[in-house]
């Protein structure tokens, strides 16, 4: 129940903010009283910071996930992109603003997530590419690891990409591509090539 009930609550602030959500929206939705929901978590900061504990759990076994099955580098980012893709389709701009703002612990921990899990993900791909053949050898591995995440972050910025002309999923796949043109020999451009043939209907 525990899970399900933040899970829950994690789809309702991307899709609509955290300020935007009430507590009395969330024990709604879940067809719970708001005294119930006040049983699981202390307060809605309370529940924004558990929310995301959960929410960042289930991204990192989706990632592993792919991870796991053994693929060639271009493959794996490609499938990464497409699982944050997903995620994107969903986002309200505004839950960035909101954790920033009014939730500074919370937003520590998708900071943290960043750098502890998703960089060494992006370091050991191009690592990866690199073995392959996929990658450019002469790449420092570090400095472009930060880039990404860099550029990842930068996205969310409504002032420098205004979602009504940068919709989301559309500017990540630009910059996916972006990424990995920019890392690629030229064996891994035939193969993000040959990607982008099959994809070009539906998108990568």
């Amino acid at each position: 129940m525990i899970n399900q009930l933040l899970v829950k609550a994690g789809e309702l602030f991307f899709k609509y903010g955290i300020r935007s959500v009430s507590m009395d929206d969330i024990a709604r939705e879940l067809g719970i009283s708001k005294k119930t929901l006040y049983l699981t978590v202390e307060n809605k900061a309370d529940l924004v910071h558990k929310s995301m504990v959960e929410w960042l759990k289930i991204d990192k076994e989706a990632c592993n996930s792919i991870i796991d099955v053994k693929k060639n580098a271009i493959d794996e980012l490609i499938e990464i992109g497409q699982h944050v893709r997903e995620f994107l389709k969903g986002l309200n701009p505004s839950l960035m603003y909101d954790l920033q703002k009014y939730y500074p612990e919370v937003w520590k921990l998708n900071d943290l997530y960043k750098w502890d899990f998703i960089a060494p993900v992006i370091r050991a791909n191009m690592l990866k590419g690199i073995e392959q053949g996929m990658f450019r050898d002469d790449l420092n591995v570090e400095m472009i690891a930060r880039l990404y995440l860099v550029k990842t972050t930068s996205m969310l910025n409504n002032k420098t990409f205004p979602v009504d002309r940068f919709p989301l999923t559309d500017l990540y796949v630009e910059f996916l591509k972006y990424h990995i043109r920019g890392i690629a020999s030229p064996k891994g451009n035939k193969r993000l090539d040959k990607i982008l043939s099959k994809h070009k209907k539906t998108q990568i």
